[in-house]
């Protein structure tokens, strides 16, 4: 869960702020995954009995086959943190494989998608997160995995502190009108690191503001996550944790931020943001 301490209040002072913050979506800044909202909403627009029965057992299909594929990825041991993500990626793909040649997110416009965001739920405290980076002057980037940048900006579309979105997208023809076919900017943890890495050599930064933040929930974040000066780990992901572990990587190191006094440990919290930490946030 995003919290205040998960957020800026974990930076200490002003001259301690982050110089770039950058934050997951689903499950991270949001209540839940999102993609079962967009074709919820596809389906909304089938008519008659018989074409949403079509439209469900597609759907279905194309569910009960990427759950089957997911399953066996985690009960899979991997020799290495790369050969999982690279595992995980071909997961990715294949499921955007046939969610394309299903035609499951056919028919759908941009400001549906964007009202649609607009209603996506939020979890507790990200928009005191996000208002305070706005009162900080931090910014905050989006990098996600999610189908629609459109539901993205609708439901982060108040937050001025929110000044990029980097996301895969439906791709639409020259009525406005989506085609089926998703654009994949960012489908695997390899996408969000170029993504991520982007932003670290591009990103102007206030003086005084060195450490990269990133903030995630699941195994696509994990290489951003261990990129990044400061990692925080949402919700206590086992998947995420494990290719942590399997990364074997040696120049980090791994808290509860929970176990840090924010009010009282500020010298520890200076300490920690020279030097490569991942916060596991619970």
């Amino acid at each position: 869960m995003m919290s205040e301490r998960t957020g800026l209040r974990a930076f200490g002072t002003e001259s301690g702020l982050p110089g770039l913050v950058v934050v997951d979506f689903d499950d991270t800044l949001t209540v839940g995954d999102t993609i079962a909202r967009i074709t919820a909403l596809r389906e909304g627009k089938v008519e008659g009995n018989e074409e949403k029965n079509e439209y469900r057992d597609a759907l279905d299909a194309v569910v009960t086959a990427y759950l089957k594929d997911k399953k066996r990825l985690e009960g899979t041991q991997f020799p290495s943190l790369s050969a999982m993500l690279d595992a995980a990626s071909t997961t990715e793909h294949n499921s955007i494989d046939r969610v394309e040649s299903s035609e499951i997110l056919k028919g759908l416009t941009r400001s549906e998608l964007v009202e649609l965001g607009q209603n996506i739920k939020l979890q507790d405290n990200v928009q005191r997160f996000l208002e305070a980076a706005e009162e900080k002057r931090v910014a905050v980037h989006v990098i996600s995995a999610n189908w629609s940048r459109d539901l993205i900006k609708g439901a982060l579309l108040k937050y001025k502190s929110v000044q990029t979105i980097t996301s895969s997208d439906l791709t639409f023809d020259s009525d406005g009108i989506s085609t089926g076919k998703i654009n994949r900017v960012v489908v695997s943890s390899f996408d969000k690191l170029e993504a991520f890495s982007y932003l670290r050599r591009n990103t102007p930064t206030i003086s005084g503001r060195r450490a990269a933040v990133y903030i995630g929930d699941g195994l696509p974040d994990a290489l951003p996550i261990i990129e990044a000066d400061v990692g925080i780990v949402i919700g206590g992901s086992e998947s995420l944790l494990k290719a942590i572990d399997v990364a074997t990587v040696t120049n980090y190191r791994l808290c509860r931020l929970m176990d840090i006094d924010v009010d009282k440990e500020q010298a520890e919290m200076a300490h920690l943001l020279n030097n490569h930490v991942i916060f596991d946030a619970g």
